[in-house]
């Protein structure tokens, strides 16, 4: 639970989006483009001492996708 949330504050900190972002939000949705989502990317990496397989990045197209990575899934 506790990194759901800090994933959503690091998104909301790299978009311009206001309103209450959840795990069924696509990435398109949230505007989020290819450089962003590095971007965010890194900073989870720091944030939650982990690594993606960058190999799986082109799947994630959801909040929840992107949870599902961190996790391993």
């Amino acid at each position: 639970y506790a990194m759901k949330e800090e994933i959503i504050r690091i998104i909301q900190d790299n978009t311009v989006i206001k309103e209450k972002i959840n795990i069924d939000n696509t990435l398109d949705e949230l505007g989020i483009d290819s450089l962003q989502m590095m971007e965010i990317i890194v900073q989870i990496e720091k944030k939650c001492d982990t690594k993606f397989a960058y190999y799986k990045l082109k799947n994630i197209k959801t909040v929840k996708d992107l949870l599902e990575a961190i996790k391993g899934e």
